[in-house]
């Protein structure tokens, strides 16, 4: 469905008519049936999302053709109605993957910016740690795996904490990526990103996880896309390779 835009353009078709299953008002889910392949961005399954819309207090309103003007005292007026509202509730994107990191101001070696370096160039190994960034482990963290985030969490703890006691065992205090390693890992993560059909439709779909949601932005994968069991793969391999990619001290 990622690597094939014919099967992918049969699942979102199977997907969109599912939601004129659902929604009774025809306009309204047309509306709702994304106009970009599915997984561009996450789909709403399962979670009564979609008959929200038939209740008779529910209406949609597409502020791409009828944009917010502005709020007034009794609610929102757009190009053409105003709607009196008891509440807003405000839904306007995050900076999700790397923002949480690059809001902070995480310093390496020799002072390095973390913020400034991933503006420009994000590069992690394995999403779990950073060349110039001693001892600095993550979790859930950009270029780890886009799945299950139990599942991945779970992965990556466990290879944090064999990580430590190799160091522990071994009397080492630091540790980071070797910058061979970085760049493996960045193209391995980039090439499978390409392989699929999501550049181009994420682009299109304005999707947060290629950072396309947010104005200024650098477009890039900001997640693994090649699976859990790979991933744990390749884990695995660098924790029996006593973890060969990592620079110890």
């Amino acid at each position: 469905m990622l690597v094939s835009p014919r099967a992918n353009a049969l699942a979102s078709e199977f997907v969109k008519n599912k939601i004129r299953a659902i929604v009774k008002d025809p306009k309204t889910a047309e509306l709702l049936c994304p106009d970009y392949p599915i997984m561009a961005k996450r789909p709403p399954l399962g979670h009564f999302y979609f008959e929200t819309f038939n209740k008779p207090h529910v209406s949609l309103v597409n502020v791409r053709d009828n944009p917010i003007q502005r709020i007034t005292s009794k609610g929102v007026q757009t190009t053409t109605d105003t709607y009196e509202v008891d509440m807003i509730i405000y839904a306007i994107g995050f900076d999700a993957s790397t923002g949480a990191y690059t809001q902070m101001d995480i310093r390496g070696r020799n002072n390095r910016c973390l913020g400034d370096e991933w503006n420009k160039v994000l590069e992690t190994f394995l999403g779990i740690s950073v060349e110039g960034y001693p001892n600095m482990f993550m979790l859930s963290a950009p270029q780890s795996p886009f799945a299950n985030l139990p599942m991945v969490l779970d992965g990556a703890a466990d290879w944090i904490g064999k990580c430590m006691a190799f160091m522990e065992e071994k009397g080492y205090k630091e540790m980071e990526p070797t910058r061979e390693a970085t760049d493996q890992w960045v193209k391995l993560l980039t090439d499978g990103f390409e392989a699929t059909v999501l550049p181009d439709a994420a682009k299109k779909a304005g999707s947060w996880y290629i950072g396309a949601n947010i104005p200024g932005k650098a477009i890039r994968p900001l997640f693994w896309f090649g699976g859990v069991p790979m991933y744990r793969q390749l884990c695995d391999k660098e924790v029996e390779s006593n973890f060969s990619g990592l620079k110890m001290t």
